[in-house]
Parts: structure tokens; C-alpha cells; sequence
């Protein structure tokens, strides 16, 4: 996966996601967030397992489709040293992604995707 995005942008997707996020947890896989890049889409999920949340990132470009699951507090907090209108590039490399902007490069390490437990999609046609 490799994807180039607005720091704001992705940092206020990745508030959003974590809402469901506990704050301690005695399973790691609780402090994660899941980023599927698609063709033409990039979405957050998180789950608390017994809530989850699906956040769609606006404003991204996806170079390479791929998934990704890294702590979200990680993640976070490289998108927040950023300045808030850089342009960040995301790209996995195995289950770690780096991060990149500016002169700036960090490496957060993440745990299989398929590992995440699945989260659905809300069918707005039951509205």
C-alpha cells in the first residue's frame, strides 16, 4: 500500500476512527486501526469489539491499493508532528508502514491485517 495525503485531513479521519478505541486494553488488537486503500478510496476501521467505525479519508491519493493495521496512538502521533497542510506519504512495507513528509521519516510497526476482526458495512439503503 502506498498512499500520499493532507496531514489534517488523515489526522482528523484517524480522531474520528479512534472514538471506538478504548483507552487501555489487555488485547493489542483493540488499539488498532486497520487502513484499507483501495483503488479509489481509503477507509479507517476500529473496533472496541462490541462497537466499530468505518471512516472514509477525503483528499487521498492511492499510489498502491493494500491494507495495514498499526496502533493508532503511533500513527497518530507521527501525522501530528506534521505541519497541518503537508503532504504525508503512507506506504507498508510487510506489517510496519513509514512515514514520510517533509525531511521527516518514521517507521511504526503494525500486525497482519487479516488478523483484524471484521467490522461491516452499514447498508444505507436500510434507512
Amino acid at each position: 500500500m502506498k498512499i500520499e495525503t493532507i496531514a489534517k485531513s488523515f489526522l482528523d479521519s484517524l480522531s474520528l476512527a479512534g472514538a471506538v478505541i478504548p483507552a487501555h486494553s489487555a488485547k493489542p488488537i483493540r488499539s488498532m486501526v486497520k487502513i484499507e486503500a483501495r483503488e479509489d478510496r481509503v477507509e479507517l476501521i476500529a473496533t472496541d469489539l462490541e462497537a466499530g467505525i468505518r471512516e472514509s479519508v477525503p483528499g487521498v491519493t492511492v499510489r498502491e491499493p493494500g491494507d495495514l493495521l498499526v496502533p493508532l496512538a503511533q500513527i497518530s502521533g507521527m501525522f501530528k508532528e506534521a505541519q497541518p497542510d503537508s503532504t504525508v506519504t503512507l506506504a507498508t512495507d510487510g506489517t510496519s508502514a513509514r512515514v514520510a513528509y517533509g525531511r521527516s521519516r518514521f517507521r511504526v510497526y503494525g500486525a497482519d491485517p487479516g488478523e483484524f476482526p471484521e467490522v461491516p458495512s452499514l447498508d444505507t439503503e436500510d434507512f
